[in-house]
């Protein structure tokens, strides 16, 4: 995770070090002069009222809370735009805070699978090995869409999933398949 921390810290001292108007821009999260949208911040909100609730907790409900703030962690698209612009920016393009166009596939928005995809290509083109061995070490989308889906049971320490694989983190199957 320090790595991860470096290279996020140094994609910041790059773009800035690059373009710094196109920097501002990506961090303030602007999308135009008349928008009052932000979800950035919602985000940031959502995530330390979620923090706070997982400390009160224990057992089941410590989990519950444990799956929603993992999943909220990885579903804001701002958070792949901040990243993908300030590769953008590192490599002498501009930022955009419409990193994936916010349209739709197959009548749905992207998921965050899709947005992790496209954000590691571009991660790699600026070297940035570390965060994207965040990614391949953190994100699991059946952790998502087994908690989003209520396709899940709890009894005592298992989180047990239903209709989905199972869940190997570090060689170990950690979820039980039910």
């Amino acid at each position: 995770m320090d790595n991860a921390i470096k290279d996020l810290t140094s994609l910041f001292e790059e773009a800035r070090s690059t373009n710094e108007f196109e920097f501002i821009l990506t961090l303030i999260n602007f999308k135009g002069m008349a928008s009052i949208e932000d979800t950035l911040h919602e985000w940031f909100d959502a995530i330390e009222m979620y923090k706070r609730l997982y400390t009160e907790f224990n057992g089941k409900e410590k989990t519950r809370i444990a799956c929603l703030l993992y999943s909220t962690f990885f579903e804001n698209s701002d958070f792949y735009n901040i990243l993908g612009s300030l590769c953008n920016i590192t490599m002498g393009y501009r930022g955009s805070s419409y990193f994936f166009w916010k349209t739709r596939k197959q009548d749905r928005l992207l998921g965050t699978g899709e947005k992790i995809n496209f954000v590691v290509e571009i991660l790699n083109d600026c070297g940035k090995q570390h965060i994207i061995q965040f990614f391949n070490d953190n994100h699991h989308a059946t952790i998502r869409n087994t908690f989003f889906h209520a396709a899940y049971s709890l009894n005592e320490d298992a989180y047990n999933l239903h209709d989905s694989e199972p869940i190997i983190i570090e060689g170990w199957v950690d979820i039980i398949l039910t």
